[in-house]
Formats: C-alpha cells, sequence, structure tokens
C-alpha cells in the first residue's frame, strides 16, 4: 500500500511485517524512499525515509548486529536515526513501524521507531526532512531528483527476508494506531 502522491511528505509512516530467516547477520533497508545527490552529478544517496536493520554499539561498547532502526536525511544531509538495542527476533514475524510528524516549535519533528507496537526510540529532529523537498520537486518540469522506492535491498537478506504488507503512508499514524 502506498498512500500516493505522498511516496514523499512531511509526515509519514512506514510500515511492514518482516520475517527474518536464520542466524547470521544481516544489514539493509526493508522500505526506501531515496534520491541520487547532487542532482546534476550524483555522488550518494540522500533519504528521505529508511526502514531496515543494522549494527550499532551499545552503552557497554558492544556491536550488536541485525538491530532494526528508521532514519531520514535533512536538506543539509544530516542523518537522523531511531534505533532499537536489540536485535531482530528471528524466525517469527515482527512488525516494524517508522513515523515522523513535522511541527512548529515545542511539537512534533519526532523520529520514532516502534516494534511489535512499542516505542523503542524517539529522536528530535532540528532540521527540514529531505522528503519535504522531494515533495515539492518530484517529477516537475524544473528537474527535480530521481526519487525512488525499493524494498528489502541490502546484505544477507537474499533467500532469507519476507515482506508482507508493506505501508508507505503521507500521515503520521499514532501510537495506538500502530499497536
Amino acid at each position: 500500500f502506498v498512500d500516493y502522491p505522498f511516496y514523499f511528505a512531511r509526515d509519514f509512516t512506514i510500515e511492514t511485517w518482516v520475517y527474518l530467516d536464520g542466524t547470521a547477520n544481516a544489514t539493509g533497508s526493508f522500505i526506501k524512499g531515496y534520491s541520487p545527490w547532487p542532482p546534476l552529478a550524483p555522488t550518494t544517496e540522500r533519504k528521505a525515509y529508511d526502514l531496515g536493520v543494522t549494527s550499532i554499539t551499545n552503552s557497554n561498547g558492544q556491536v550488536v548486529s541485525t538491530v532494526p532502526y528508521a532514519g531520514l536525511h535533512t536538506l543539509g544531509g544530516v542523518w537522523y536515526q531511531a534505533s532499537a538495542t536489540r536485535p531482530l527476533p528471528r524466525n517469527r514475524w515482527i512488525h516494524l513501524a517508522a513515523t515522523f510528524k513535522h511541527g512548529g516549535p515545542g511539537e512534533g519533528n519526532a523520529l520514532s521507531l516502534f516494534v511489535d507496537g512499542t516505542l523503542v526510540q524517539s529522536r528530535q529532529v532540528v532540521q527540514e526532512t529531505f522528503g519535504s523537498y522531494l515533495l515539492q520537486t518530484w517529477g516537475t518540469a524544473e528537474g527535480g531528483p530521481a526519487a525512488t522506492i525499493s524494498f528489502g535491498a541490502g546484505m544477507g537478506f537474499a533467500n532469507r527476508l519476507w515482506l508482507d504488507e508493506c505501508r508507505i503512508r503521507g500521515v503520521e499514524r499514532t501510537r495506538a494506531e500502530i499497536a
């Protein structure tokens, strides 16, 4: 389900059911909305949103692999990430959701990650998001960047990853709606 035309919006909810088989580590995106950057001579990509798994270093200095995360870039290129602290459970279906609510001073601008309906981390974002830029320029004659949505792109996913009910919405869903 994609809330057309809100592939890219200031506010969003991205959610999916994930099944990762086996015990090997994995890293990459389950759902990602991005664009090459800069538009005329791309050397990298900027992500309007990204929901996947990565490796983190916990508070004890240990590397923890295959940890769920939600992330986004700002217009200034700063990467914001909300992460779980434990690896994605294996060999069973898990519901992941990321939300972002753009708001004025003192409200909103929070990137949040939910695992099985439970909020695991929320991060304040202090700059305008890249998704708002893509929303304004995507598909315009002014030469906006070629925005792309991808599903299941990562290392260690081959024949081990199943996604179901992938949803991209141009609104922030509430905790009650996600749970």
